[in-house]
């Protein structure tokens, strides 16, 4: 990496003069950087300047606005410590708010807290600003909440040199066994900033080996490549092609490529509306439904129109490869960016990344359930996949078992060891999948018995929690996702039996596993009621004596007797599945006898 060197000859009786002017040119030079959003060059200008002028609250401030553009959020955070608590804090008002913010993307949102609580009650914020410190006020209280949504069945991996570098890596997603990410890695030999701008690459990795940049005809050098999805076909790859605009920012416009084993062909640009002269369009995501033989394209874009600054757009391609219209995605649109979308067609879920909802800090991990007609409230991934950083990019495999993304998380390599300047790093995470099957069954015949009620239950210190509740009636089975390292309780029930139920336990259990328990419903007892009288007047007869024997076995057994001297009516209770005889005898009458027997199912 290059590095500025300055040399200055001094003479004893100019020095305050010499270094003022020195300062003041660093601080020029400085400035231009800003303008240019070159902020690395920005930083070494405004430190150069500070070493010069060490008391100059000023140039503090300003190192501490480059330090943060840079994402070197730790140096950032010292400088506006510096300012905010210093004799000239009320010079620079929104010091203490960028202070705030700083703590909130290091994950101490206690003093987080603090910090922009007294820059509100300080009343000199405007409006843009007093909103932005609500928003950073309320990701205080969702990350310290009692209940933080967390993922408790994942394990996460950094990658490793074979696809993470010091620069930006992200956009991961598998293709029929290939694993393909974008990676800022590439640099410009003609390029003369320091650092030097790099270009994205799309790369592609078998098994274990280095990630091997993808061959794109008519690529340059001054293009970035990036975010690449496959059609369900398989014959065409959508990604963007982007440009500098200035030191920071870029513009992406959509392309398609014919794919084949052979590589891809020469990119051709989307039509319009598609790409949007003027705008940014980027972050391509296909996804496929069967139903209709048609696929839509997530995209990501700051187009007019949208409800925010960065929004998530769609637009379908019919089985003849016809576009649509350009739909805003308003379900899921905030006023802030929606970015990086990924739609899981199994679980019908489109993943994203929002700085717009209550979150961790930064970019968080978002999911929304495709109905059929709109996508439900997202929810927040909460941790570990989410940190107090930028995590996003996120792609997950049919199973759902394994998932990659992207985070500038503390694990990252520096782009700027010394400055703790983060890059984004490709994370894979692994989930432990338990699923429970639920098989209920009659006891007696162990026959399936359908429709049954199947409850789920985690057991807790202060008692058993409802956590699912399936009633399936064409079917013996039901299907639950359990958590690692929790104790469970299965009930099943169901009308005309008596309830089964299990202790489950995936204490222990370290990979996925499928855990079937079959629960065996014996039908409730039968009432019995037992009614005597006089077979030729059908008046009561009272006195009668009733013997019931039980005979599945072969073997007369006497389950009830009785002798009813003042009614005609007896009761008792009988099991199901059940022989019996009846034998009802008095003096003066005929005995009567009948044999029947009781059902299995329940249903009497």
């Amino acid at each position: 990496m290059k590095r500025y060197f300055y040399i200055s000859i001094l003479m004893i009786f100019c020095a305050v003069s010499s270094n003022a002017q020195t300062a003041k040119s660093f601080i020029k030079a400085a400035e231009k950087s800003m303008l240019d959003k070159d902020y690395y060059s920005a930083l070494e200008y405004y430190q150069t300047a500070l070493d010069i002028k060490p008391n100059d609250v000023d140039v503090q401030y300003k190192v501490a606005e480059s330090a943060r553009l840079f994402n070197a959020y730790k140096l950032a955070e010292s400088h506006y410590k510096m300012v905010a608590e210093g004799k000239e804090a009320d010079k620079y008002p929104d010091a203490r708010f960028w202070l705030g913010q700083m703590q909130i993307m290091q994950g101490n949102y206690s003093d987080a807290k603090v910090n922009i609580d007294k820059y509100i009650s300080g009343g000199k914020a405007d409006a843009r600003m007093t909103d932005m410190a609500n928003k950073c006020l309320g990701v205080c209280s969702f990350a310290t909440a009692e209940k933080v949504p967390s993922q408790e069945n994942v394990n996460l991996f950094k990658l490793d040199e074979t696809v993470n570098s010091q620069w930006n890596d992200f956009a991961p997603s598998v293709v029929d066994g290939k694993f393909m990410f974008t990676s800022m890695k590439f640099e410009v030999a003609s390029d003369k900033r320091n650092p030097s701008r790099n270009y994205a690459g799309i790369l592609e990795r078998r098994n274990d080996e280095i990630g091997k940049r993808v061959n794109i005809p008519g690529a340059e050098n001054q293009w970035h490549f990036a975010n690449s999805t496959v059609n369900k076909k398989r014959t065409k790859v959508y990604f963007n092609i982007c440009t500098y605009i200035n030191s920071a920012d870029i513009r992406c416009d959509l392309y398609v490529s014919e794919y084949n084993e052979g590589g891809w062909g020469k990119p051709t640009m989307l039509p319009e509306p598609i790409n949007a002269p003027g705008f940014t369009t980027t972050q391509p995501s296909l996804s496929y439904d069967e139903s209709s033989n048609s696929e839509r394209l997530f995209f990501v874009s700051d187009r007019t129109g949208g409800k925010g600054h960065k929004d998530i757009w769609y637009v379908d391609i019919d089985a003849n490869d016809n576009f649509g219209a350009p739909v805003n995605l308003n379900a899921i649109n905030t006023t802030e960016d929606e970015i990086t979308p990924f739609y899981h067609a199994k679980s019908k879920t489109l993943f994203f990344a929002s700085d717009g909802y209550p979150g961790l800090g930064g970019y968080d991990i978002f999911s929304s359930k495709w109905s059929g007609n709109t996508f439900s409230v997202p929810n927040n991934f909460g941790k570990p996949v989410n940190s107090s950083r930028n995590d996003l990019y996120y792609w997950i495999n049919p199973n759902e078992d394994t998932a990659y993304f992207a985070s500038n998380r503390d694990e990252s390599s520096f782009i700027v060891k010394e400055k703790n300047a983060c890059c984004n790093d490709i994370f894979l995470a692994k989930y432990i999948i338990i699923n429970l099957n639920a098989l209920t069954f009659e006891s007696a015949t162990k026959a399936e018995l359908l429709g049954c009620t199947v409850k789920l239950y985690e057991m807790t210190p202060t008692g058993k929690v409802l956590i699912a509740e399936i009633t399936n009636p064409e079917s013996n089975l039901s299907m639950f996702r359990l958590m690692p390292e929790k104790d469970y309780w299965v009930f099943a029930d169901k009308k005309g039996f008596e309830p089964d139920s299990a202790l489950i336990t995936t204490k222990g259990i370290g990979d996925s596993k499928d855990i079937t328990q079959k629960l065996y419903l014996k039908p409730s007892k039968i009432d019995l009621q037992i009614f005597t009288f006089d077979d030729a007047t059908k008046e009561e007869l009272h006195n009668c004596k009733v013997q019931l024997f039980d005979i599945t076995d072969g073997k007369d057994l006497l389950v009830y007797e009785a002798t009813n001297l003042d009614a005609n009516s007896f009761s008792t209770n009988i099991d199901p599945c059940k022989k019996y005889r009846l034998i009802v005898t008095r003096d003066g009458y005929i005995t009567h006898q009948e044999e029947f027997e009781t059902p299995c199912d329940g249903s009497a």
